[in-house]
């Protein structure tokens, strides 16, 4: 995968520099993350600091544009960036480990509590049938 810089802007007053990358990449398109992690390492952004704000890929292409944002400090970019550019830019293994664990648990809570109204259901039709045998 080589990476190109298009086009280095300064922003002092967002305290940033604005990029416009691109990407040659032979398979698929490469994701967020890895752009991210490979970007850190060939402009020796610290982590936190480079935000990937687009990324554009042409169908059938084997090329990638995106626009990347590097912070002078951690802090200046939680409070520019929007939360859901934040959230976007989140190592995979967070959001993913966090969600997954407390969800099987409530499937499997959910299933046996369904298990157990099916056995009443049978029972309470059986004297509704009687009842109704009673009242003819």
């Amino acid at each position: 995968m080589d990476i190109d810089v298009i086009e280095e802007k300064e922003n002092p007053l967002l305290g940033r520099k604005e990029l416009k990358v691109r990407v040659v990449h032979e398979g698929p398109a490469p994701s967020r993350a890895e752009l991210k992690r490979r970007l850190e390492a060939k402009l020796n952004a610290k982590k936190g600091r480079l935000i990937v704000d687009a990324i554009r890929t042409g169908f059938g292409l084997r090329e990638t544009h995106a626009f990347v944002k590097v912070y002078d400090s951690e802090e200046r970019a939680r409070s520019v960036e929007p939360a859901y550019i934040l959230e976007k830019n989140k190592p995979p293994e967070e959001p993913a480990g966090d969600k997954e664990a407390p969800a099987g648990k409530e499937e499997g809570e959910a299933k046996s509590g369904e298990e157990g109204k099916e056995e009443e259901k049978p029972a309470e039709a059986e004297e509704s049938a009687e009842e109704a045998k009673e009242g003819d």
